[in-house]
Order: C-alpha cells, then sequence, then structure tokens
C-alpha cells in the first residue's frame, strides 16, 4: 500500500497545480490527519531532501472523511491508496507531486493470538485481504 498526496481537480484549478514540493507554500491547504507530522517530506532529484508545512484547513481522525473532504475542494489530502484509489480512478481526486514521493509505503499487518494452528477462517481472511491489497498497488 501508498500514501498520496491528492486533490479535487476544482481544487487545483482555483489554488493551482504544485509541479514541486516549494509550490505547496504558494496559498495552498492540507486535510491533516491528527496523528500525521505537521511537514510533508518529499526527495528530489539528486537525493535533495524537502520538509514542507502547508497551512491546515481542517484536522481529521478518519481517511473516509478526509477523502471526501479533498473531493469537496477543501484542501490536499495524503492519503492511502486504499482509501482514494476509487476517487482517482473516477478522476474526482488528481494525484500531485507522485515523482517526489520518498518512503511512501505503508504495511498492513494481520494480528491475531499465536498459537500452533491457525484456523481456516483467519487464513482466508488473510489470504483474501493479502491479494485485495496486492491488487490496490498495481
Amino acid at each position: 500500500m501508498k500514501l498520496i498526496h491528492c486533490a479535487s481537480p476544482q481544487y487545483l484549478q482555483q489554488h493551482g497545480h504544485p509541479l514541486v514540493p516549494e509550490d505547496l507554500l504558494n496559498g495552498h491547504i492540507k486535510l491533516h490527519y491528527h496523528a500525521a507530522q505537521d511537514n510533508w517530506h518529499f526527495k528530489g532529484e539528486l537525493g535533495k531532501h524537502y520538509s514542507i508545512k502547508v497551512p491546515k484547513s481542517l484536522t481529521v481522525n478518519n481517511g473516509d472523511f478526509a477523502c471526501q473532504a479533498a473531493m469537496s475542494g477543501w484542501g490536499i489530502a495524503y492519503l492511502p491508496d486504499f482509501i482514494c484509489s476509487p476517487a482517482l480512478e473516477e478522476g474526482t481526486l488528481i494525484p500531485i507531486l507522485a515523482e517526489y514521493m520518498d518512503n511512501n509505503e505503508i504495511g498492513a499487518y494481520a494480528v491475531y493470538p499465536q498459537t500452533r494452528h491457525l484456523s481456516q477462517r483467519v487464513s482466508s481472511l488473510i489470504n483474501f485481504l493479502s491479494e485485495h491489497f496486492k491488487k490496490t498497488n498495481e
């Protein structure tokens, strides 16, 4: 799974489409996830690192709500692809600065009690989720 910066076409039309990370400092606002770092980090050509603090328009604690707010033009969201991929496919969200992404992979973990034999139900669920998220990343 990956994290993606994205915004609605209307937002980008109104505020401009950032082409380099520094463009985020020119009137852009973000939808901030409450547990995330204040700065967004990017990596450019020749390994140049960017740490950009984009002003917040809204702080959220739910990825689906952040996705809906981004689609409504409230700001730029930084979301896992499994949340925003339908909107990206429909064109209601557009990815931005993808070529500057650094370390945007996130993991998903199955946590279950340690036993000698994993039940068929748990094993089937883990296999299903693994295949589902593998398809999301393709």
